[in-house]
């Protein structure tokens, strides 16, 4: 959740119930959304409990053939069918969509045409926030600009995979859920946040043990802020002593404001032959520490790009004018990225800086996840004292992200910590793995398509779990 949130208190293993609010007290967005979010994990959780992994109520999500208003079949294409269907506990809504209709499709590499063939059809589950630039409606234009709440939504996709002409594990995937993750894992389309992360503060003074974290350690940032960690390009953290496999090593980005800094586009323009994009904004933002400024490193997005998780490479302001609302950047963007109005694209600001010696261990504007062999371990600084540790030997995925709150009054960033074996009285940073993106998985159906396009009858099996209604 990219937003402007002072931290993230939720935290499921402390059990709270709810928050109380106390009379005459300083209200914090952090306290209303962990009520939030303990409301939701109560639901989620109990949906799960009484569901199980996935199911809902008949006809829902359906997978028939997609026909035309005449009623002609839509040769490769099938209908998921209205209704709620539950994945995990989270409820996913649907009005009716054709797969090829569906949000993304023909922009997701994961989405790809339907061939002749044996397919196993399921649904892909996650929360996105949404801003008022992804989402203008929720600006309340009273207010003349400022905006106030964002939203979370539900995102759902119905996704494909090939199966083998036996087609043995059909029935297994319905009534064994693990078969079914198994079969997802093995085929690459779904993989755990395995990938760790460790923050502190930097030692002050030369120490023997890298993992000892002096008392006196300071951070020197003069304002309260939520440093958000995320990965860029996915991959395997990079061992630094070569140049082996740094084409396929991990890389990150880093923002203080949480990645919550934002600017509407309306036009890009793309010049590959001087290899510089011209974006026009909306506006510049509420003030210069919320704006843009030169050397600034940002990310164009828009609906296509979120929703295939595309990491394309971060491009560098060159120029900003006030006056035309453009800004100039070092770069290309990626094709057919932030052309289309209606698919909100925006610029995000992150915040690192590359000098000479930092752009060297850089790919696109994002560092590389680095790691060493040696038991100290290899920290990377991001800013005002504050440092990172990647953990060796995980892969690491587009999107992975931690969050860092970061304090002035005491000088020090909020992370869990456990006890130094080596010293009692010592206790050292925790790993910590990343909080998302979390995504829910289900099988829907498992049918052949003929050469023409076409359902062959009697291969269609339907995985979906039905609920049976309490009602009549």
């Amino acid at each position: 959740m990219k937003g402007d949130f002072t931290r993230n208190t939720f935290d499921p293993l402390q059990h709270f119930s709810r928050v109380l609010m106390q009379q005459g007290r300083v209200q914090l967005d952090a306290d209303w959304n962990e009520q939030a979010d303990i409301a939701l994990h109560y639901l989620r959780s109990l949906a799960a409990d009484l569901i199980g992994p996935h199911g809902g109520l008949d006809p829902a999500f359906l997978v028939q053939q997609h026909k035309n208003p005449d009623g002609q079949g839509v040769p490769f294409d099938f209908l998921v069918g209205a209704g709620n269907y539950y994945v995990n506990g989270i409820l996913c809504e649907s009005e009716g969509v054709a797969y090829a209709a569906q949000s993304g499709h023909g922009v997701n590499p994961t989405l790809p045409a339907i061939e002749q063939g044996a397919y196993l059809i399921y649904l892909d589950v996650w929360e996105r926030h949404i801003s008022c630039n992804e989402a203008p409606g929720i600006r309340e234009t009273a207010l003349l600009g400022p905006d106030t709440a964002t939203r979370a939504r539900v995102e759902w996709q119905a996704k494909l995979a090939p199966l083998s002409s036996e087609r043995g594990d059909d029935i297994q995937f319905k009534n064994d859920y693990s078969v079914f993750r198994s079969f997802l894992e093995n085929q690459g389309l779904y993989q755990a946040n395995k990938g760790r992360l460790m923050a502190a503060v930097p030692r002050s003074k030369d120490v023997s043990d890298a993992c000892v974290v002096p008392a006196d350690n300071r951070y020197r940032g003069i304002e309260n802020q939520l440093y958000r960690v995320e990965i860029h390009r996915g991959g395997v953290a990079w061992d630094a002593n070569g140049e082996n496999g740094r084409n396929q090593a991990a890389t990150f980005k880093w923002s203080r404001e949480n990645g919550s800094v934002t600017f509407a586009v309306s036009d890009v323009h793309v010049n590959g032959a001087s290899n510089v994009t011209t974006v026009t904004l909306d506006d510049f933002g509420r003030d210069r520490k919320l704006g843009l400024a030169k050397d600034d490193w940002v990310e164009l997005v828009d609906d296509d790009y979120v929703l295939r998780n595309d990491a394309q490479p971060l491009l560098r302001v060159l120029e900003t004018d006030s006056e035309t609302l453009t800004v100039t950047l070092e770069g290309q963007a990626g094709a057919g990225v932030g052309n289309n109005r209606a698919r909100h694209p925006l610029l995000r600001r992150w915040d690192q800086r590359l000098d000479a010696a930092a752009a060297k261990l850089a790919e696109g504007g994002a560092p590389l996840v680095q790691v060493d062999a040696t038991p100290a371990g290899l920290w990377l600084k991001l800013e005002d004292g504050i440092q990172v540790r990647f953990q060796a030997g995980e892969q690491y995925h587009t999107g992975d992200y931690w969050l860092i709150p970061a304090r002035s009054g005491s000088g020090d960033i909020e992370w869990p910590r456990q006890p130094d074996p080596a010293h009692p009285d010592t206790t050292l940073p925790a790993w910590v793995g990343a909080r998302g993106v979390a995504h829910g998985y289900a099988p829907l159906a498992a049918l052949v398509f003929d050469k023409d396009g076409g359902l062959v009858p009697g291969t269609f099996v339907d995985l979906r779990r039905k609920l049976i209604a309490l009602w009549t």
